[in-house]
């Protein structure tokens, strides 16, 4: 009998968001908005770019993208962006500062830490403060030995 509730129907759920956002799945689709997009279109945990940024402190941040087929075709929309943050360490980081690319904000389409799917919370971004090589820079709460992924708002 499959659990309905408590920590392994969780697990189960959990693994249900990851594999709906990796694969594009409907509810992936949605969370990256692709929902009015072309069939083709791939989330863009799907892809092959993987730029690792952050590795300090424990916590582990890279970006994820999917590259157009033939990105010299006018027309072609700049690839949508996922920051994952991973913190490996017992701490609770309140406000953990990473650098970022140009964007008006990241909204959360997923955490460990809870069911983010359903919330899509929205990240600021601050245009002042450069840091991590990324002109912009964005402040998130990382609860212990957990992760998060996070989607560019253009």
């Amino acid at each position: 009998a499959e659990a309905t509730h408590g920590q392994p129907a969780e697990w189960r759920q959990l693994c249900r968001d990851l594999i709906s956002l990796r694969s594009g799945g409907a509810a992936g689709r949605e969370v990256f908005g692709l929902h009015d997009a072309s069939p083709g279109s791939l989330s863009p945990l799907q892809g092959d770019g993987v730029h690792v940024f952050h590795a300090h402190d424990g916590v582990l941040a890279y970006l994820r993208w999917t590259e157009a087929e033939d990105s010299r075709k006018t027309g072609i929309l700049q690839p949508c962006l996922a920051l994952v943050i991973v913190n490996l360490t017992h701490r609770l980081f309140e406000s953990y500062h990473l650098g970022v690319p140009p964007s008006r904000s990241w909204k959360l389409a997923l955490s460990t830490a809870g069911s983010a799917t359903t919330c899509c919370t929205e990240v600021q971004v601050s245009q002042m403060r450069s840091a991590h090589g990324f002109p912009c820079s964005i402040h998130v709460a990382l609860q212990a030995y957990s992760a998060v992924i996070l989607l560019q708002q253009t």
